[in-house]
């Protein structure tokens, strides 16, 4: 659907541009097309027609950077998502450590953690625990819900939780 209008919008626009130049002209459209494509004039004609290719180019440039411009933005005024990875702890086997950054500059909650699987690991026990929940401070005492604080300061390292 985008895509579509997006051709949809180019060709809009080199169709009007083209009636535009036919009206502004004011003459007819054959003797412009004749007088304009005569020798002594297509080197006008290729020039004028690279700042339309410069213009096209650009279009299509910005249009291609905008996305990534955005989260670049999302980022520097602190309205990333939090990232969460999961990965296995080094020194204990069967060990899955959770681990949550905070990358927004307002502070979340984490309430609970499930986790479900299509088919259930030969090698994980029947229990699944909770060892400790520890953020940048240390190990920390309690359970859930469990507070990440906001990136406010960007001068240290944002704020996180692993369990």
């Amino acid at each position: 659907m985008k895509l579509r209008l997006t051709i949809a919008f180019m060709l809009g626009f080199l169709i009007g541009g083209f009636v535009v130049l036919a009206v502004i002209s004011s003459t007819w459209l054959t003797q412009a097309l004749t007088y304009n494509f005569s020798w002594d004039r297509g080197r006008e004609w290729f020039g004028a027609l690279s700042g339309w290719a410069a213009a096209a180019g650009a279009l299509v440039a910005a249009w291609l950077t905008v996305p990534h411009l955005k989260r670049q933005a999302d980022f520097i005024w602190g309205d990333a998502p939090p990232t969460l990875d999961v990965i296995e702890h080094l020194a204990e086997d069967n060990t899955l450590v959770v681990r949550l950054v905070n990358w927004n500059r307002r502070a979340i909650f984490l309430e609970d953690i499930y986790a479900s699987t299509k088919k259930r690991p030969k090698n994980l026990d029947e229990q699944v625990a909770m060892w400790q929940i520890g953020d940048e401070n240390g190990a920390r005492d309690g359970g859930f819900p469990v507070q990440i604080d906001g990136w406010e300061d960007r001068d240290k390292r944002p704020s996180f939780v692993r369990v």
